[in-house]
């Protein structure tokens, strides 16, 4: 097995130390690490600067978590005597049927079975799971070129996959022909593929023609005895901002199209109510076969989760629902909304200055927390350095050429000032 360069410094040290434990690792845990040297570094670095434009979550003008008033008030009264027993490992049932109700309202273009959903313990743990049931060593999984992180340690390391991606963007839009291409072009019988919109790390949703023609190219390969299972990360679904963006998810399209088409949607409450912290997470399948089948597919998931973890918080899972009747919660969500759109148009308004286009371009971004832009001849984590150091100012470098930039930590009044800093920084160096 080829390790990475940080499994192989870890795996050094054991080696010079005790090179007994080295030889005790199987394979895979000699190709475990910790990826400090990425994002959790940088963050470590810039605490207390003035501008944050980091933070994965939303802060309030104030700088303070932005969490729903409704939300923080069901702390105070969630607990109750069988909140200190064990949660079902597929999570609470009045949950669950909530999720699903909520599924079916976010996608009016739903039409077959729908699975129920089955409560997780965040993302990575979510994606472990698809990956347990369905990923072979040497499976290859199709997604675009801008990705999540995480996925490589999951996907690569963990189950042996490989990740094989296209361009994502032709121009301003999403790249149709690649896509199709790098489907055309798997020999195996077996297709997997991720799809994240909005995307991380671009923040870029499909039009609802994009999502067609996606469509449409997987129904081909399907027609032609292909097993297709997409992977559909929705973990930022919700903040659409653009009229021509589709507001519902991939899996409302995949659905009553070919029984060889496997949608899993991955979606959670913790990105869609500002609440981070609470990890509550689901898998919920569809499939154009029986109900028994889906069934099977759901045991098999709750056979992963008792082995793994054995089940998920349950105090969680009562406070969210608690929050879900609370009268203020459907303004607050809205009230939320508002905030972060303006942010974004602002985002939108400040980057129409053409001084910027000297030193720097952004990536088409319609929705969500997170925007990125790409340097023109300069190094990203330099320009980062050179933002912490001099300019109070905390983006993440994600490539040799792009910044992340979280707009959804940023005041509304600090916005032009992060990216003019961003421009000084270019020009200095």
């Amino acid at each position: 097995m080829k390790y990475t360069a940080q499994a192989e410094k870890l795996n050094e040290i054991l080696i010079l130390k005790d090179s007994q434990i080295f030889d005790m690792l199987s394979e895979r845990g000699k190709s475990f690490y910790f990826p400090k040297e990425w994002i959790i570094k940088q963050t470590e670095e810039a605490n207390g600067k003035s501008i944050n434009a980091t933070v994965w979550v939303a802060l309030d003008e104030n700088k303070s978590t932005y969490i729903l008033k409704s939300m923080s008030e069901s702390i105070s009264d969630s607990l109750t005597n069988d909140s200190f027993s064990y949660a079902p490992s597929w999570g609470l049932k009045e949950l669950r049927n909530h999720w699903k109700q909520q599924i079916w309202m976010k996608n009016p273009s739903l039409k077959w079975n729908l699975g129920f959903p089955i409560v997780t313990s965040g993302l990575t743990h979510a994606l472990s799971i698809v990956g347990s049931l369905f990923l072979d060593k040497e499976d290859t999984i199709i997604m675009p070129d801008f990705f999540w992180g995480n996925y490589k340690l999951m996907f690569e390391t963990n189950f042996s996959s490989k990740i094989s991606t296209f361009n994502m963007f032709d121009g301003l839009s999403f790249n149709l022909e690649g896509f199709k291409e790098a489907i055309l072009n798997t020999e195996s019988n077996k297709v997997v593929l991720l799809l994240n919109f909005p995307n991380n790390p671009t923040w870029y949703s499909p039009s609802v023609h994009e999502i067609l023609e996606m469509k449409e190219i997987l129904l081909k390969l399907a027609d032609s005895w292909r097993n297709i299972i997409v992977m559909i990360d929705d973990a930022y679904f919700g903040l659409f901002y653009e009229k021509d963006t589709c507001k519902e998810s991939v899996f409302a399209y995949l659905n009553d199209i070919h029984k060889n088409i496997l949608p899993i949607k991955i979606d959670w409450i913790s990105k869609e109510d500002y609440a981070w912290w609470l990890r509550v997470w689901f898998i919920t399948f569809w499939w154009k076969i029986a109900s028994e089948s889906i069934d099977v597919l759901e045991q098999k998931t709750l056979w992963i989760i008792r082995s793994n973890i054995s089940n998920t918080n349950r105090i969680a899972q009562e406070m969210l629902m608690k929050t879900y009747k609370n009268p203020k919660y459907p303004e607050e969500k809205k009230e939320h909304f508002n905030l972060l759109k303006s942010r974004y148009e602002k985002v939108k308004e400040v980057l129409e200055n053409s001084r910027y286009s000297a030193f720097f371009t952004s990536f088409p971004f319609n929705s969500w927390y997170f925007m990125s832009i790409r340097l023109k001849g300069w190094n990203a984590e330099k320009i980062r350095k050179i933002l912490l150091e001099r300019y109070d100012t905390w983006v993440i470098s994600i490539w040799n050429d792009v910044l992340r930039i979280a707009f959804s930590s940023v005041p509304l009044e600090s916005i032009k000032k992060l990216f003019d800093n961003i421009y000084e920084a270019c020009q200095e160096y």
